[in-house]
C-alpha cells in the first residue's frame, strides 16, 4: 500500500521499546545513529519495513537476562524488508539457507556468493546431519566435499549481508576440517 509511518530521529540513536504490530502499510525507522530492537516487530499481510541507519551505524536486537533475544523482527507477509536501500531476502527454512549459494556474483575476476538475508522464522536444521553422506549443511560460499579426502573446499566466498533480527537456527551440522565455514 501507498500509506506509510514514518519515525525519525535526527540526534542519535532510534530505539524500539515496545511491541509494534502492523499491516498493509510500510513503517519506516530513519535515524543518523543505530536503531536498537529493544521488543518484537510483526508485519503481517502486505505490510514492509524500512530501516535506515547513519553512516557506520547498525541494527541490533536486544538481549534478556537468560541470553534470548528480546528484541525480534518478523516480516512474515508478503511485504518487503529494506535496510539503508538494500532489499533483503527472508529465510525461513533450512532450503532456503541452502539456496544462498545459487545467488553467485563476479567481482574482479573471482566469484562470491552475495545477497542480502535475513531470517524470517527460527529454524530448525537437525535434518542437515543427514544430509550430503553426513557432511552436514554445505557452508554458505559454495564448498564442496570431498568424500575420498573427508574434506571440504572452497570454490567462492560468501560476501553478502546476513541478519538474524532474534531469531535462530538451531541443530544445524557441518562436519568439514575448515577453519572458517559457514
Amino acid at each position: 500500500s501507498d500509506f506509510k509511518v514514518k519515525l525519525q530521529e535526527n540526534a542519535g540513536d532510534l530505539n524500539v521499546d515496545k511491541t509494534v504490530s502492523w499491516s498493509d502499510f510500510k513503517l519506516v525507522l530513519d535515524t543518523t545513529g543505530n536503531i536498537n530492537i529493544n521488543a518484537e516487530m510483526t508485519a503481517t499481510s502486505t505490510a514492509s519495513l524500512t530501516m535506515n541507519t547513519g553512516a557506520g551505524k547498525v541494527i541490533k536486537a536486544s538481549f534478556n537476562d537468560d541470553g534470548t533475544f528480546k528484541g525480534k523482527i518478523d516480516v512474515a507477509g508478503t511485504g518487503e524488508l529494506k535496510i539503508n536501500g538494500d532489499v533483503y531476502t527472508r529465510i525461513n527454512n533450512v532450503t532456503e539457507l541452502q539456496a544462498i549459494n545459487n545467488n553467485i556474483e563476479t567481482i574482479g575476476g573471482y566469484d562470491y556468493v552475495t545477497g542480502n538475508y535475513y531470517l524470517g522464522a527460527n529454524i530448525d536444521a537437525s535434518a542437515t546431519s543427514g544430509c550430503n553422506s553426513g557432511a552436514g549443511f554445505v557452508p554458505l560460499g559454495r564448498y564442496h566435499y570431498e568424500p575420498t579426502t573427508s574434506n571440504w573446499y572452497a570454490n567462492t566466498y560468501f560476501s553478502g549481508n546476513f541478519q538474524g533480527f532474534g531469531h535462530t537456527i538451531t541443530g544445524l551440522t557441518i562436519n568439514t576440517d575448515l577453519t572458517s565455514a559457514g
